[in-house]
């Protein structure tokens, strides 16, 4: 998570958009302990170009200048159509 919120300090100047994989805390195989877009929510100073949209992931490809991932097929998907693609790691320390 502080991979995006470092990001959306750098790139003021720019949207940044988290895209949940769940609107609401669910059952499924990988049901979330915390809900990602809860996460910078909380944060007293979190960048005001950092948003949550729960728009359709293609939807959103054509603005994109790249696309950060915690590992979905969403970041396969970017790749697929050569938006640049970083695979982020830091989400699940932060939320155990």
């Amino acid at each position: 998570m502080e991979s995006l919120c470092a990001v959306a300090d750098v790139y003021r100047d720019r949207q940044v958009v988290i895209k949940p994989r769940f609107a609401k805390i669910t059952k499924h195989v990988h049901s979330p302990r915390y809900l990602l877009q809860d996460i910078p929510r909380a944060k007293s100073n979190r960048s005001e170009n950092l948003v949550i949209s729960h728009d359709d992931l293609i939807d959103q490809f054509p603005r994109a200048e790249f696309c950060m991932t915690i590992g979905s097929t969403g970041g396969l998907e970017a790749l697929l159509v050569e938006i640049p693609t970083y695979f982020i790691s830091d989400y699940c320390r932060l939320a155990a």
